[in-house]
Order: structure tokens, then C-alpha cells, then sequence
């Protein structure tokens, strides 16, 4: 392992909202997109995390690790698996939409999956553990889906909703996208899982706002 690799970690997003506004980053991703030559990292859980942190001491480059969740975040990746920094993981296949995710909000995102299905709605379930670069296949193959939908404990403005809109225009693709996050307001002081049923970012809520968007 090189030792000289240029690491930035931060738990960012609710991890810390019970101490308010100060200590919520719901920005990070936006900011860090702005900046050159920055390789940007949003692992879904433990396991992914610690593949994400090996895999950014082999870069050269500045790298953004980007921390989400509570203590104890539920694990998504039950047995090993093949991490690429810029390579999505598809979870889940489904026809009727696609929903693409990051950090914690992959978990949440899988719930969601799992009740549209109750309802007769397949969704496919895509880990974006890389922000930048992005993997340009995976969304395009989304992009064929009736529906995109992103899914993030960040901002709506200048995410991964953003840049994955960004990419689609840059390509010309046309896709019907909708992004679930946090407004661009600033958070009161609330437990983690307050905040998450605040702004609509539980499983049961995710499902339902892409329920009512697929039923028109």
C-alpha cells in the first residue's frame, strides 16, 4: 500500500445532526465536483468502505471519502465482491425504473425496491459508490429505463442527481430523472433517523414518492 496517498475523510450528511446545522454536510458533494483532478468516493456500508479506502491508496490523485450513516449501518454486501473505483454495482434488476444511490442511502434505496415490488413495481437498484468519475455505461443503461430516479443523503442541487442530469444532456439522452434528497435549506438539530423521516429519505417514503411519480 503507498503511504503518501492524499486522503480526505469526513462523516458528512445526518451523521451528526443532533448537533445541528454546524455539524450536518449535506454540501460535500457539490463543492467537491467543483474542484480538478479529485477522485470522489460514497461507500454504502462497512465492507464497501474498507474496499474504497485500499482502493484510494492506489491513487495518486487527491481522494474525497465520503462517510454516511449511523453507528452500526446495516450491511449491504453480505459476501465479498469485485470493487472498481468509476464501476457501479447493480443490486437489483427491475423493468419499470431504475434507482441509482450512494452512501447510506443504498440500504434505504433496496427497502424502497422491495415495497414497489409489493405493489407491483420493479425497480432495479444501482450502488453509485463513485461520484467521480461516474460510470457513464451504468447511467446510460438507466437512461433506458421509463424512470431514473437518484436517491442521496445530500443537497438536490450539485449531487449526484445533478451530475448525473449533467451527464445525460452532455451525451443528449433523454430520460425522465427525478432526484430525492435534502432541499437547499439548512437542517434543525434531530436525531439521525428524524432527519431521514424529515426529508422523505426512509425506504417506506423513497417508495412511496417514486410510487406516486411512476402512477402519475
Amino acid at each position: 500500500m503507498k503511504l503518501n496517498v492524499k486522503l480526505v475523510g469526513l462523516t458528512s450528511g445526518f451523521s451528526v445532526g443532533v448537533l445541528g446545522p454546524t455539524h450536518e454536510c449535506i454540501t460535500d458533494l457539490a463543492i467537491m465536483q467543483a474542484l480538478p483532478n479529485i477522485t470522489i468516493l460514497s461507500p454504502a456500508d462497512g465492507i464497501e468502505t474498507v474496499k474504497a479506502v485500499m482502493a484510494a491508496a492506489e491513487i495518486d490523485d487527491p481522494v474525497y471519502l465520503r462517510l454516511t450513516g449511523s453507528m452500526n449501518s446495516p450491511i449491504v454486501y453480505k459476501n465479498d465482491f469485485d470493487y472498481q473505483v468509476g464501476k457501479a454495482i447493480e443490486l437489483r434488476e427491475g423493468l419499470d425504473l431504475t434507482i441509482i444511490a450512494t452512501g447510506s442511502m443504498v440500504t434505504e434505496s433496496m427497502k424502497a425496491a422491495k415495497k414497489l415490488n409489493e405493489q407491483g413495481i420493479s425497480a432495479s437498484v444501482v450502488d453509485m459508490h463513485t461520484i467521480r468519475p461516474l460510470d457513464g455505461e451504468a447511467i446510460k443503461k438507466a437512461a433506458e429505463s421509463p424512470l431514473v430516479v437518484t436517491v442521496e443523503e445530500h443537497g438536490v442541487t450539485g449531487g449526484l442527481g445533478g451530475a448525473i442530469a449533467q451527464f445525460l444532456a452532455k451525451k443528449n439522452i433523454h430520460a425522465r430523472q427525478i432526484n430525492i434528497g435534502v432541499p437547499c435549506e439548512y437542517s434543525p438539530a434531530a436525531s439521525y433517523q428524524g432527519l431521514l423521516e424529515k426529508y422523505g429519505l426512509t425506504g417506506s417514503q423513497i417508495a412511496e414518492t417514486i410510487s406516486k411519480a411512476v402512477r402519475g
